[in-house]
């Protein structure tokens, strides 16, 4: 045996070792888009401090080419099922993901699932795991302000249920949650353009809607 092939054999022995005894456990899944710089920064951070990885693939995608050692590859069909999920996502301690669209968010936000990436993260969720996702879907420094608002909730219903996101400013701040049955000027003060969401009977004083006036404010109502 050669000495290139015994480095071979202890570098897999090192590899499985460090499968069965790693604390921090990182599950990847990453779109095609997923080669953004923030992205790039977070993983390295993570293989700084000796997280062991594991990449789904579905369909074409490469193995991230941003990492240094990706410790496990596992190729999904287009039929993989929640049992799969189930047991690979109970094994790990972050779920990393990119790529998703607006319509895959809106479908978690909804736990409406009608793909792949939308089962794994769901099912995260419900263990408990941390779950950060990178998506320009969500990027609405461009967009007209009631749409911007509308994505703003969209984000906001989904860091309720547990999910993280790249913190990359986009010029608007989060939609304020304001749960009165009366909404004065006072109530108001401390918001800064954006969107308020209120209950579907709240009512607005005069001098409340003159002031959303002025500040360029929504209103959503749920």
């Amino acid at each position: 045996m050669t000495t290139l092939e015994m480095d071979a054999i202890a570098a897999e022995v090192l590899r499985r070792i460090a499968l069965r005894t790693s604390d921090r456990r990182v599950l990847l899944l990453l779109g095609s888009a997923s080669e953004s710089q923030e992205l790039r920064t977070y993983l390295r951070g993570l293989e700084q401090e000796n997280c062991v990885f594991t990449q789904l693939l579905q369909g074409d995608e490469a193995v991230c080419g941003c990492l240094e050692t990706v410790h496990q590859v596992i190729s999904l069909g287009a039929e993989a099922a929640l049992p799969l999920f189930s047991e690979l996502v109970e094994r790990q301690n972050l779920v990393v993901v990119s790529g998703l669209t607006l319509a895959q968010l809106s479908n978690i936000r909804d736990l409406r699932i009608g793909s792949g990436a939308e089962e794994l993260i769901c099912e995260a969720l419900r263990q408990g795991k941390r779950v950060r996702a990178f998506s320009d879907a969500l990027a609405v420094s461009l967009a007209h302000r009631g749409f911007a608002a509308r994505i703003k909730l969209l984000r906001t219903e989904l860091e309720d249920y547990g999910m993280e996101f790249d913190t990359r400013s986009d010029g608007l701040k989060a939609p304020c949650q304001l749960r009165k049955p009366v909404i004065s000027k006072q109530d108001l003060r401390e918001i800064e353009g954006g969107a308020v969401i209120v209950g579907r009977d709240t009512v607005f004083t005069t001098t409340a809607r003159q002031l959303l006036e002025e500040k360029n404010i929504e209103i959503i109502r749920r």
